[in-house]
């Protein structure tokens, strides 16, 4: 899936939606378009669509425009990170004009706007983004007032910003005028309708008609202004008939653009099509524009389109004073104008000038109907109240009732009646407002509760009050009570209304908290509803006025009961009390809301706290625990590395005495795993990759080599039981470079593993190119394929198989050994040079373990010279005739590598001893044979071979020569035919240790040939071998020295090796011997000092500081140059040494490189 499908989505959408007006299918497409580039895209593609979308599509998808907040805000980060101007700028004016439509309050908005425009400004400097910007801002200053707006021409200019000057300006700079003039125009044109200038609006819209597909997203919503303003212009009666005709034809066309998106997107255009259509019955005197007058508003108020419903409203009570003002003798009743009052005058507030209401509605200035009304009812069944707020404030500047009633359903609670109002008096209002801010003025809510409690019943007669309150849990109960001459009391215990005891007051309370009603009976025997009940009560009239929230939600009631009946003025005085008392009550609600989340809040803190302490002590405990494991990694290196010393020392001496070439190769090979277990010792590998301290230490090297010397030391494992084999895929380059330590430290771990699992069959290393990862020049990604035929693992236990310390069944351990922590450990290492790991397994049928990793291809003097002299031999072998060879083995793996490794042969492979006996004996006198190379541990199988070859009398086979490949083990090495002097070559029969390598392969080959022998080519030195000659050759320090060492194997090695440079050694066992040896000679007697840092008594480092202080009391002219020798390869223990005053510090074993090293080094200061 390509990343810029999704875009292309977008741009066939124009096509489909406008053209074709598949709407609902480019809606579809588009949001498949969004995941495509959710799931695919960068952030480039990300932020373009996203901004695509709410530009091209929202608008026709049946989803309120308000989700494209989230989009565009998500398309700023995504531009933003991907560095796309043009998008970015696109998507920070898109959200502004989203923020418009919405109606976020234009005091924030125009400050958002304006820092949209400098932004874009920078991010797209041409004029067109600028353009785009400028027009959204003028329309924003223009409704809230920001604009001087004295005339069309200064609609939009402020004391920064003159329109005439700044066409001029963009005009130069706009790269496409008719795509940015065309939206600043369209909010042109609602900035003029909504200042009053609505002819000038109506010129305009024509403009943005005829421009409408340049960019159709946001044009209907100029065209909706478009079509108000040239309404106005018709009721205004100023216009010709050829000019009214013109705008009745246009108010069509506009209506007909914008009802496309009706059937697709209601929730955004029905609004604007409702609003039209009644102000088109208004014009004509219809008698159905009150009903779409209405449906207007609840389209508007139900799908939050505020400005929209502010309209309404706005064009519905003006047609409803005209008719109030024109007829006052019709039968339309003026309370219908009057409701929509309250919602006008919050709506009008966002207008700076009064006159501009009246310049809309034509109503005289001096008809005050904004202040006229004391009373207001919503007809309409809304979806939510059009205005509201969380928490009301409370005043003493006016008394004014309002409908705070939740608009999901008809509340059927009677409000007052004007002759209910007008015959309260001025006493009766002030209590009112004393009373209710007595009640507001605690915040605590019980004391709230008992206050408004004693209120009722003093005022009331009251014989018994209640007040019950919702709690959080969703049912009511009852909070205060009270039954005169006694106190109010507060229930802190609560009880539930259904657990009432008076089956009255229990029937009447559920009744108006279900039905929201209030519920007033002088005599409540007389209702067939509660007859029953009140038989069981002793109370007669009964009041229960709900409590509302300024939502409308019903969060209480308060019953009053007596046996007297009471008057209808108490229960007006009691229902206005109810009313104001309710802000404060929804404030003390909200107050004991908080008090509650405080509390969770502090508990959730104390919790956090103890977590946090908890924390704190678990990371000293895994401090603790990380340097007890550093201290044991450290010990453990240390006493495994002194034996392994020494060790490796005695190879080393063994290595440097005279040797036959069989020796000289097992030598070798003791060697190289003696210095694998060395590093491994060496480096605490564990510690190393937890603290993300281990780095790589690249070198070049031969492929071939390291694969081979893994297998040359795991062969004899594998010799007895299965076969162990190797393939090198020709397209590998011969030489990279990497950490040869860490891949063959992985290789080990898995070719290790692979053999400790297999009882029988087979184990493959594949060693492959990795062409489905790309490379850079110079770079290939090498892939090493392990395949065994082993107990194999199941699907459950591959996932377990590389976390530390897991096995796949833990009767492994018992079994085959191990701790788990290997392959763990070669997931890391992998993971650490760049490349990835995994498995492919078959319980009971084997396992395929693979690892690639991206290696540089090498080429030096030294793999250059290495690479000649096998082509030297090649050339020589095959510079008569191509040689034929006879392969037998039964690996496939061997004989591809043995095939690649004798390019240029003719080579014909069999896969046992039997068909190579066979192909002897069918062999034609045509077809000579020169080489047989038999892959087989059995000695009497090669016997065989041979008795068959010199049995036959072709004179093809009389010059045949065997090579038989064979692993050393302890049953075979005495018979070794390497170590026997003269050997087999004089029969035609040599005898090769696998692995196979393909120089020591030509190389036998070409003995076996008796070819001339030629000046092999001068090896290459690597640095330290370099090194090592040259301190050898100027060796100057001779003389005694002077050695401190407690091991008594340690102590002989370093004896032996000093010796060798004609040295004199002193030996002592720990430091107190070493200083009393060098206090009975002169100073100057040793030339250096080799001490080692761990040793009972004393050790190195306490010996050379005594030392140093006798060298200072003793003024000697030079001090003993002193060494440090030390098992412990950390950097602290090296510290340590050198600052108690020694010269020099090195790990053991002592290799002839460094010690050579240390020869010359001294030897200058002599």
């Amino acid at each position: 899936m390509c990343s810029g499908t999704a875009l292309g989505f977008f741009w066939a959408l124009g096509a489909a939606a406008e053209r074709r007006e598949l709407y609902r299918f480019s809606a579809d497409l588009g949001k498949l378009a969004l995941r495509i580039a959710d799931q695919y895209g960068t952030s480039y593609e990300k932020c373009r669509a996203l901004v695509l979308f709410a530009s091209m599509v929202s608008g026709f998808d049946n989803v309120h425009i308000r989700a494209n907040l989230t989009r565009l805000e998500e398309a700023l980060k995504y531009g933003q990170s991907a560095g796309d101007k043009i998008y970015t700028s696109l998507a920070s004016i898109h959200l502004t004009q989203t923020k418009l439509w919405i109606c976020e309050h234009v005091s924030e908005l125009v400050v958002r706007a304006e820092e949209c425009l400098g932004d874009v400004s920078q991010w797209a400097p041409s004029g067109d983004m600028s353009i785009l910007a400028q027009g959204v801002l003028n329309c924003i200053r223009a409704i809230g007032g920001y604009t001087y707006a004295e005339s069309p021409a200064a609609a939009f200019d402020t004391e920064t910003f003159n329109e005439s000057e700044y066409f001029a300006r963009a005009s130069e700079a706009c790269g496409t005028p008719d795509v940015a003039l065309s939206w600043y125009q369209a909010y042109k044109v609602v900035g003029l309708f909504c200042l009053g200038f609505a002819n000038e609006a109506a010129a305009l819209g024509f403009y943005v008609y005829d421009m409408r597909d340049k960019h159709p997203k946001h044009t209907r919503y100029s065209l909706f202004f478009h079509a108000m303003a040239m309404i106005q212009c018709i009721r205004g009666g100023d216009l010709d008939s050829e000019t009214r005709t013109k705008y009745l034809k246009q108010i069509e066309l506009d209506q007909s653009y914008i009802r496309k998106w009706l059937s697709p997107s209601p929730v955004n255009t029905s609004a604007w099509i409702a609003l039209i259509d009644a102000e088109m019955a208004s014009l004509i005197n219809s008698p159905d524009a009150f009903k779409l007058y209405d449906v207007a508003v609840k389209l508007a108020v139900n799908n939050d389109w505020l400005l929209e419903s502010g309209w309404a409203m706005f064009l519905a009570s003006i047609l409803y004073m005209f008719i109030h003002l024109n007829e006052p003798h019709c039968a339309f009743n003026s309370k219908e104008a009057i409701s929509c009052v309250p919602a006008l005058k919050a709506w009008a507030a966002s207008f700076s000038d009064e006159a501009l209401l009246v310049k809309h509605s034509g109503v005289p200035a001096g008809y005050n109907y904004l202040s006229s009304c004391v009373d207001s009812r919503t007809q309409y069944a809304l979806k939510r109240h059009a205005f509201t707020s969380d928490v009301a404030v409370q005043t003493d500047s006016a008394i004014m009732t309002s409908d705070t009633s939740p608009s999901t359903y008809e509340r059927k609670m009677d409000h007052f009646e004007e002759d209910d109002l007008s015959s309260m008096n001025a006493s009766d209002l002030a209590s009112i407002l004393k009373w209710s801010k007595d009640i507001s003025s605690d915040i605590n809510l019980p004391m709230a509760l008992q206050r408004l409690t004693e209120i009722a019943t003093e005022n009331s007669g009251s014989q018994y009050t209640c007040v019950v309150i919702a709690r959080e849990a969703g049912d009511y109960t009852v909070a205060t009570s009270m039954t005169p001459p006694e106190p109010c009391q507060v229930h802190e215990e609560s009880l539930s209304v259904r657990e009432i005891a008076d089956p009255l007051r229990k029937v009447i309370i559920q009744h108006a908290l279900n039905t929201k009603e209030r519920v007033y009976y002088e005599d409540v025997s007389t209702e067939p509803r509660f007859s029953s009940e009140s038989q069981q009560s002793p109370y007669r009239s009964v009041i229960c006025l709900p409590i509302f929230s300024n939502r409308g939600q019903t969060f209480g009631a308060v019953y009053l009961a007596s046996k007297y009946a009471f008057s209808p003025n108490t229960v007006t005085l009691l229902t206005l009390l109810c009313q104001q008392a309710s802000i404060g009550i929804s404030n003390a609600l909200l107050f004991r809301s908080v008090q509650a989340g405080t509390r969770e809040n502090l508990k959730m803190i104390a919790a956090q706290r103890d977590a946090l302490e908890a924390a704190r002590k678990s990371r000293e405990d895994a401090l603790k625990a990380t340097k007890i494991k550093s201290n044991f990694l450290a010990s453990m290196s240390h006493e495994l590395r002194t034996p392994f010393s020494s060790f490796y020392g005695l190879l080393d001496i063994l290595s440097g005495t005279e040797l036959t070439p069989g020796q000289r190769e097992i030598v070798q090979t003791a060697k190289q795993s003696c210095e694998l277990l060395l590093k491994v010792c060496m480096h605490p590998l564990v510690l190393k990759l937890e603290a993300s301290a281990l780095k790589l230490e690249y070198s070049g090297f031969a492929v071939e080599s390291m694969v081979a010397d893994c297998l040359e030391l795991l062969l004899p494992m594998a010799a007895k039981k299965l076969d162990l084999s190797y393939n090198i895929e020709p397209d590998v380059p011969p030489w990279v470079e990497a950490d040869y330590a860490r891949i063959r430290q992985v290789l080990m771990n898995l070719i290790g593993n692979a053999v400790k699992f297999t009882a029988k069959g087979s184990v493959r290393v594949i060693c492959s190119v990795d062409d489905s990862v790309p490379a850079v020049k110079g770079e290939v990604n090498l892939k090493f394929v392990i395949q065994d035929t082993g107990i194999g693992l199941s699907s459950s236990d591959v996932d377990l198989l590389f976390v530390p310390f897991q096995q796949a069944d833990n009767s492994s351990t018992r079994r085959f050994g191990g701790t788990g922590l290997g392959l763990s450990i070669s997931r890391q290492l992998v993971k650490l040079m760049g490349g990835a790991i995994g498995v492919q397994s078959e319980l009971s049928v084997g396992s395929v373990f693979w690892f690639t990793l991206p290696v540089r291809i090498h080429e030096t003097e030294e793999s250059q010279q290495a690479l000649a002299e096998v082509s030297r031999l090649q050339k020589q072998l095959l510079s008569d005739r191509p040689l034929r060879v006879l392969l037998s083995s039964a690996s496939s793996a061997t004989q591809a590598l043995l095939c690649t490794m004798l390019k240029g042969f003719t080579v014909s492979t069999v896969s046992s001893t039997q068909e190579a006996e066979a192909y002897i004996s069918n062999a034609q006198p045509q077809d000579p044979v020169d080489f047989v190379i038999l892959d087989d541990q059995l000695e009497t199988r090669v016997d065989d071979l041979t008795r068959v070859l010199r049995a036959s009398t072709l004179p093809s086979l009389q010059e045949t020569k065997i090579v038989h490949l064979f692993t050393p083990t302890t049953d075979n090495l005495a018979d070794h035919p390497i170590l026997r002097p003269g050997g087999d070559g004089a029969t035609g029969i040599i005898r090769v240790t696998k692995p196979p390598r393909q120089a020591r392969l030509l190389q036998t080959l070409a003995s076996l040939k008796n070819l001339p022998l030629q000046p092999p080519l001068v090896p290459v030195m690597n640095e330290s071998a370099l090194r090592e000659e040259e301190a050898l050759a100027r060796q100057t320090l001779y003389g005694n020295v002077l050695i401190a060492e407690d091991n008594p194997v340690a102590q002989k090695l370093l004896v032996t090796q000093l010796k060798r440079y004609h040295l004199n050694v002193v030996a002592t066992s720990n430091g107190e011997e070493a200083i009393t040896e060098w206090e009975k000679h002169e100073p100057g007697y040793f030339s250096v000092a080799l001490f080692d840092h761990h040793m009972p008594i004393c050790d190195g480092v306490e010996a050379c500081k005594r030392l140093r202080v006798t060298e200072n009391k003793r003024k000697v002219p030079k001090q003993l140059p002193i060494i440090a020798l030390s098992a412990d390869a950390q950097e602290s223990t090296k510290q340590l040494c050198l600052s108690s005053g020694m010269n020099g510090f090195f790990t053991k074993p002592m290799k002839r490189g460094k010690l050579t090293t240390t020869l010359d080094v001294l030897s200058t200061h002599e």
